[in-house]
């Protein structure tokens, strides 16, 4: 069942009318810069309909030789807010669970009931609605704040930083260009110095994997076969500790590596053979 009435006072909740271009001071890189971005007018758009709809449902049963009717209230919504909300949020779920075991239905059949009754009015309301000039009004301040977020995330993606509201306002009118032009340089920078750091690390790991698939054979003399090794005179426990010795040595003063020298590479090996490892 759904029953029409009237509120006494008109839906407060209309558009705003106006986008505005908003102004304020933070504190960013380093000083206070003004930050530009938007807000919405207080002048809201009014919405004369009055209507809400009172929505139950009702039972029939027979009581001796007269018919009886029992009534139970669901919710009740108004007008505009079909448009945005539903019957179920506008519910209490304990009052309606206990309301839906006296029935004797399930929510989900409450819900199929009141969408059906429902939807030719919800579709009236909408066609009314989008008629509107504050519904054109909505769509197109939708559009701007769609654009401008899009316009943030480019920004933030060629500068390394979200500063869009710094160097531009909310429309794209450029505010701070010299600023805008300081934090393409630092990024450039920035992504330059990753690129080295990475292409030295790259040639460290290259090194490191030619030195371990050569360092098995490597007995400081290069290409000849290794010697035979003298057998250690230190427990396993300090030979484990001297090789942790030697490979910290060999990072050092290996001669593929920079820094490195063939004689103090020479010395260390032989420290090796003396160490029996």
């Amino acid at each position: 069942m759904i029953q029409e009435i009237t509120n006494k006072r008109p839906d407060p909740n209309g558009w705003h009318k106006e986008l505005l271009l908003d102004e304020t001071l933070e504190h960013f890189e380093g000083r206070i810069r003004k930050k530009y971005g938007y807000q919405f007018s207080s002048e809201r758009f009014e919405r004369p309909n009055r209507t809400a709809y009172k929505i139950g449902i009702h039972q029939s049963y027979r009581e001796g030789e007269h018919i009886r009717k029992r009534q139970w209230a669901i919710c009740t919504i108004g007008y505009y807010e079909l448009l945005t909300f539903s019957p179920k949020e506008h519910v209490d779920k304990q009052h309606l669970k206990a309301k839906l075991k006296e029935i004797g239905i399930t929510e989900k059949r409450l819900w199929e009931l009141v969408d059906a009754k429902l939807a030719p009015i919800v579709q009236a309301i909408k066609l009314e609605f989008e008629a509107s000039e504050e519904f054109k009004t909505q769509q197109e301040h939708k559009r701007l704040i769609r654009a401008w977020r899009i316009r943030r995330k480019l920004f933030e993606k060629s500068n390394g930083v979200d500063a869009y509201e710094f160097c531009y306002d909310f429309l794209n009118e450029s505010m701070d260009l010299k600023f805008e032009h300081e934090l393409s340089m630092a990024f450039r920078k920035r992504k330059e110095e990753e690129e080295l750091k990475r292409r030295a690390e790259e040639r460290e790991r290259m090194y490191w994997e030619h030195f371990k698939r050569e360092s098995s054979n490597y007995n400081g003399n290069y290409g000849f076969p290794p010697i035979d090794k003298p057998s250690s005179r230190f427990s396993e426990a300090e030979q484990a500790l001297l090789k942790k010795f030697y490979r910290v040595l060999a990072r050092s003063f290996h001669p593929d590596l920079p820094g490195g020298s063939e004689e103090a590479m020479k010395l260390v090996n032989t420290l090796k053979e003396d160490w029996g490892i």
